[in-house]
């Protein structure tokens, strides 16, 4: 196996200091990209369990809507009114059935749309540090301090975006 090829050692305070950036940089767009693949996760859940609820709401509808229909001709056919009472308490009961179906439905999309807006976040975030690294990388090899401390500030930036996703 070919010998690693052996990395230079910062000597130079500048070099050092920029290194030290990029690293705690790194560090904050370690946390970023994490936080937002979890929120994408979870955007993901949500809407899918937001679909099941409208599904089952529908469901709840059509069965209500037979109930009602049954009723309707039981009624005509001359039918109890016991048997027609005990549909239309049907019909009654899908009606509270699906408000709580709907409730839960509207509930999953407000978590699913605050997760894709931190995912939003992270996604701003991750990429003013990525570019604040390769900002600093470039200060490196040129020794040009202006490019450091515009890298530094982006890299501050975005550390404030992501950190405004955390706090949602």
């Amino acid at each position: 196996m070919p010998d690693a090829p052996e990395i230079p050692e910062a000597t130079n305070p500048f070099d050092k200091r920029v290194a030290l950036t990029i690293a705690i940089i790194a560090v904050f767009l370690s946390f970023v990209e994490n936080h937002g693949d979890n929120a994408k996760t979870n955007a993901i859940i949500q809407t899918s369990l937001e679909s099941n609820a409208w599904a089952h709401y529908q469901a709840k509808s059509i069965k209500g809507e037979i109930m009602e229909s049954q009723a309707s001709v039981l009624s005509r056919m001359n039918g109890t009114e016991e048997e027609v009472g005990r549909l239309r308490d049907e019909n009654k009961r899908y009606d509270n059935e699906k408000k709580e179906l709907m409730a839960e439905a509207k509930k999953r999309k407000a978590e699913a749309d605050l997760s894709a807006l931190i995912d939003d976040r992270c996604d701003q975030s991750a990429l003013m540090l990525q570019i604040s690294v390769v900002l600093c990388s470039i200060a490196i090899l040129s020794h040009w301090s202006l490019i450091w401390v515009i890298g530094t500030l982006l890299g501050a930036a975005g550390a404030v975006v992501g950190g405004m996703a955390f706090l949602m």
